[in-house]
């Protein structure tokens, strides 16, 4: 995605960078800022092709974008993605941002784990 988003010239060291950029880039005026919007919606475009075979089959209530390659996005990706996503679906379920720093996945399975190994080991014995 940082090439993609180089052709459309956006520069930035990493893909956060490049993103971050682009979404300050395309609040101006002029071609800088059209490119960067330009770009954006390709990026979101790639992304919602991605959430639209998901979306197909599992029919989800709600999709929470989370991650590097979406949070530096912000707003502005995350509503282009939602708009790409809803013209390809017939489900058109809402998209928003995560607000959990770090790693939400992991950090959900080792919770999920930690209920189940807590229900382990201090669960009764006796029987009632």
């Amino acid at each position: 995605m940082l090439k993609l988003l180089r052709s459309y010239g956006v520069r930035g060291s990493d893909f956060r960078q490049a993103v971050a950029g682009a979404v300050r880039a395309a609040a101006g005026t002029g071609k800088k800022a059209d490119d960067a919007r330009a770009g954006l919606r390709d990026v979101a475009a790639r992304l919602a092709v991605g959430l639209a075979a998901i979306t197909s089959v599992v029919d989800p209530g709600l999709i929470v974008l989370t991650g590097g390659v979406v949070l530096p996005g912000g707003e502005t990706l995350r509503e282009l993605v939602e708009h790409e996503l809803h013209a390809l679906t017939i489900p058109q379920p809402p998209v928003r941002l995560s607000s959990v720093e770090g790693n939400p996945v992991l950090a959900g399975a080792l919770d999920l784990g930690l209920a189940a190994v807590r229900d382990e080991v201090f669960r009764s014995t006796v029987p009632s």
